[in-house]
Parts: C-alpha cells; sequence; structure tokens
C-alpha cells in the first residue's frame, strides 16, 4: 500500500505575508487621477478661446494678404514702366480704365500721333495686378503733363467721383507724381492700401489702412469747412470768434 508523502512544512504553516489582507485602492489617489467637471469646462473654454484668436488672425492675414502681393507687384510694375520708358525713348502711361483695373499704354509715335497712347505689348504689360487689386482713386500731385496736353486743366468730379487719372513716366526716367488707393479685387468693403509716386527720384511709399464711413466722412469734411467750431467741440477753452459787427 502506498503511503502519500507528507506534506512540506511551508505548505503547512502559512507565513505573515499570507496572513496579511491586500490593501484597497486609496479613493484618494482614484480621485485626484481623474478630471472634476470644472476643469473640463475650463480645459474647453480655453481651447475656444485660443482657437478664436488664432482663426481671426488667419482671417485678418488673408484680408491683408492680396494688398500686401498686390503692392509688391504694383511697385514691380511701376519700376518696368520707368524702365521701359528710357529704353523706348518713349512715354509710357499707366492708366485706369471704368472698373478700376490697371492698363498700361505707350505714345507708338510721338512726332505722327503725340498724345496718342495705345496698349503696349510686352509681356510684362499684359499682367498688372487686377486680380488682386482694383484703383478706388488715382490723383496726381503737382504740375502734371497728362494735365497740361491732353486735358488743359483740371476736370470737374462730381460729388461722389474719385480722379481716375493716369501716370505718364517720361524717357528722362521720370514720371508724374501720384497719390494712387487701392482696395481688394474681389471685396468692395476693407482694407485699403495707398500708394505714394515721388516723379523725381522713383521712389514709393505705402500704407495698408481702414477707409473712413460716410458718417467719418461727412464729419470730417465739416470739421474741414468749419475749423474753429470743431476746436471748440473738441475741449477748446475759449468759444469760436463771434462775427464782426456792422459799421
Amino acid at each position: 500500500m502506498m503511503h502519500k508523502p507528507a506534506p512540506t512544512a511551508y505548505s503547512l504553516q502559512p507565513t505573515a505575508f499570507s496572513r496579511q489582507r491586500r490593501p484597497k485602492p486609496s479613493r484618494v489617489a482614484h480621485h485626484s487621477s481623474a478630471f472634476t467637471l470644472i476643469e473640463v469646462v475650463l480645459t474647453i473654454a480655453l481651447l475656444t478661446l485660443l482657437f478664436s484668436l488664432a482663426a481671426f488672425n488667419y482671417l485678418g492675414w488673408g484680408k491683408s494678404r492680396k494688398l500686401e502681393e498686390g503692392k509688391s507687384r504694383l511697385e514691380s510694375l511701376v519700376r518696368l514702366c520707368r524702365a521701359e520708358s528710357c529704353n523706348l525713348g518713349k512715354r509710357i502711361e499707366l492708366a485706369i480704365d471704368e472698373e478700376g483695373a490697371i492698363v498700361i499704354r505707350v505714345e507708338a509715335d510721338p512726332i505722327g500721333e503725340p498724345n496718342v497712347f495705345v496698349p503696349l505689348e510686352a509681356g510684362w504689360a499684359k499682367n498688372p495686378p487686377n486680380d488682386l487689386v482694383r484703383v478706388v482713386r488715382s490723383e496726381l500731385l503737382g504740375t502734371s503733363s497728362w494735365r497740361l496736353i491732353q486735358r488743359g486743366g483740371d476736370e470737374e468730379l462730381g460729388e461722389d467721383d474719385q480722379p481716375m487719372n493716369p501716370i505718364t513716366f517720361f524717357p528722362d526716367a521720370t514720371s508724374d507724381s501720384a497719390e494712387i488707393e487701392f482696395r481688394q479685387a474681389d471685396r468692395e468693403d476693407g482694407l485699403h492700401l495707398l500708394v505714394t509716386i515721388n516723379g523725381l527720384t522713383g521712389e514709393l511709399s505705402s500704407q495698408i489702412f481702414m477707409p473712413l464711413t460716410e458718417e467719418e466722412k461727412a464729419r470730417a469734411q465739416w470739421e474741414k469747412d468749419h475749423p474753429s467750431a470743431s476746436s471748440y467741440a473738441s475741449g477748446s477753452s475759449a468759444p469760436p470768434p463771434p462775427p464782426p459787427c456792422p459799421d
């Protein structure tokens, strides 16, 4: 008859470790590793705010991007007009059509047909930045050959009309001095670009700005027409002087 081997000593005597109960997970530690409702709400609000700021900056950059690119291409166009006039020995004209698009023209026959400008056939002249910007106003600064030869004086504009004067470039590397205001080609409102051309030095300066509203324009015009009243309204201590008494 076979006998079963006696159990070993270590299997019969429980150790101190086996008698101890396993510790339960701490509730404090469990709660500290999770997010509360307030923390989740604050996180979502912060992310929403950051996303809104990023979207606002991106949209603002997108609006001014076309004006910045149009400004760069316009500066190149002005330099090319100046150089082409010197190379050909003829006057080059940067004209504006009824829709505010730029058209580059040349005085093809200065002797046989003076003051007659036709479209310039050069490749660069056929690619003005009309897809990015359109002219709102083109105003000559100082004396202009275009005014003296073609118009014989300034043209009277209507109340709501803006000057759309062409800019002439001469073979001696000079041009008309002018101030040109642009808007984005795909929208009437929004930011505008103002470019100033110094005809003697060829220097260009530009700035992007938000145009005045109709109400602001009316107020600015009224203050221009009534300087004494506007200064008194802005905080001057003395009222405007009364009109002189008749003798």
